[in-house]
């Protein structure tokens, strides 16, 4: 009867323990998950800047035109970004 009760506490603690790093992983890759979003965002704004300064720079109008195109689209990629990342995190 020891035995058996020291063998079930032993698969208990077994247990708990694949449970604890399983959850120790999985809040792990949350904040990575976290962190590459924050990392998209700040490139999506530093792609965004980076056309707006090729825009006011001075060129052929066409290349203006399509440097803040290229600024709009960043600009989008962030705005969706940022309402997914509200959504689920």
């Amino acid at each position: 009867m020891w035995l058996k009760l020291a063998d079930e506490e032993s698969v208990y603690r077994v247990n708990w323990l694949r449970s604890k790093a399983r959850h120790d992983r999985w809040e792990e890759e949350v904040g990575i998950l976290r962190s590459e979003m924050n990392w998209t965002m700040r490139f999506f704004d530093g792609q965004k800047r980076a056309w707006e300064e090729r825009a006011v720079e001075k060129g052929v109008i066409g290349h203006v035109a399509y440097a803040f195109r290229q600024a709009a689209m960043w600009e989008e990629f962030g705005n969706e970004g940022q309402r997914i990342l509200e959504k689920y995190m």
